[in-house]
């Protein structure tokens, strides 16, 4: 892990606000154990008369395990707070709610809803429930996911009593406009920082495009447009007969034109206006574009170089409040009913899924923090 320089870090502006609204309550800042001699340990002497603040690291892949370590003596009837470290926009008076639920009704673990925004959310969890789980893990061919997000092991499994908190009257556009201007210096949304040609299977981003390939054939002429460095566009490709990658960045295109397979070319294209002719295309592909352009003028220019019956298939994050994105580079993040009316007025909505975190979806279910959707163009009337 590594900081900006001269900026104040996002996990030390989270642990600070634990520190002050639980003055004597431990914060333990867990990472993974190849973050261990880096910059986490000038947080902790940063916030060392604050109050007690401790890190533990280990488990690479596992915070559930992380979890289970720190907490080892803890009673099964004690609960705990996870906060991910960069998600400073943490609302005390809502982890108080949840907490309070928690305890009242005995539940194993209460979360915020699937469409919550993550920068300002946290879950609280029993620790007999966390230990329950990775008992149960034993058994599970996705133990490696839900170690990662127990939460959604817990609210899946009819074994676990779990419940959202409904916080809605709680949240305001002042707070949501002043959690967008503290969070602009401190993230870089710009994905391609942390992606290259060679995806992990489990990335969450290369997650997106494996469920695009499922509606490409290999027969088919594909576009995928807002293609950044290309590295989805080559998964498309394994399964389509040939393949555009469109991005309106130069240096991206020049970065990804770089050993090509032969049935994909990129070039430099504007999303909302594409220099294709009209009906080019069998499927449209085009992952976390949406919430960047006017939704209206890039649905109708996808349209307008599909083919009749064509498919687009494209993934935005969703949002309950994404009338004021907490992300600087977003213009609007749609909700799940928001998409779908959007998308609704240029196509025939085929199916929309809420992916929940990661890789993490749970068939049929719409909400989650991001949506991927199909839809098909059918003719005008």
């Amino acid at each position: 892990m590594r900081f900006a320089q001269g900026q104040t870090p996002a996990v030390q502006l989270t642990a600070a606000k634990a520190l002050a609204t639980w003055p004597g309550i431990p914060v333990i800042i867990i990472a993974p154990e190849y973050d261990r001699g880096c910059e986490l340990e000038q947080v902790k002497e940063a916030l060392r008369e604050k109050g007690d603040i401790s890190i533990y690291y280990g488990f690479d892949a596992s915070p559930l395990d992380r979890m289970l370590a720190v907490t080892e003596g803890c009673a099964n009837e004690d609960y705990i707070v996870r906060i991910d470290g960069l998600h400073f926009g943490w609302i005390p008076p809502v982890v108080a709610g949840m907490h309070k639920l928690a305890i009242d009704k005995h539940l194993d673990c209460v979360k915020l809803p699937d469409d919550f925004p993550a920068q300002i959310s946290s879950d609280v969890y029993r620790v007999g429930a966390l230990r329950k789980v990775r008992a149960a893990l034993q058994q599970c061919q996705d133990a490696a996911v839900y170690a990662v997000h127990p939460k959604y092991f817990m609210f899946f499994s009819t074994d676990f009593d779990c419940a959202f908190f409904d916080c809605d009257n709680m949240i305001d556009d002042v707070y949501l406009q002043q959690c967008r201007e503290a969070f602009a210096p401190i993230y870089d949304s710009h994905i391609d920082v942390i992606l290259s040609a060679q995806i992990a299977s489990e990335n969450q981003f290369a997650f997106r495009y494996e469920l695009a390939q499922k509606y490409i054939s290999t027969s088919d002429v594909v576009l995928d447009i807002a293609c950044a460095t290309g590295w989805g566009t080559r998964m498309l490709a394994e399964h389509a007969r040939s393949v555009i990658g469109g991005d309106i960045d130069p240096a991206s295109i020049a970065a990804a034109s770089k050993d090509i397979p032969g049935n994909v070319h990129f070039q430099v294209e504007d999303c909302l206006a594409m220099s294709f002719a009209d009906e080019t295309f069998d499927v449209v592909v085009s992952c976390e574009t949406l919430e960047h352009v006017d939704a209206a003028a890039f649905l109708q220019e996808c349209r307008r170089v599909l083919k009749p019956n064509g498919i687009l298939a494209l993934s935005t994050p969703q949002n309950r409040f994404g009338h004021i994105p907490i992300t600087i580079e977003h213009t609007h993040e749609f909700s799940a009913t928001e998409l779908r009316n959007v998308c609704g007025k240029f196509f025939d909505v085929i199916t929309q899924q809420g992916l929940k975190q990661g890789r993490i979806l749970k068939e049929g279910d719409p909400l989650g923090a991001n949506s991927f959707i199909v839809c098909k163009k059918i003719a005008d009337d």
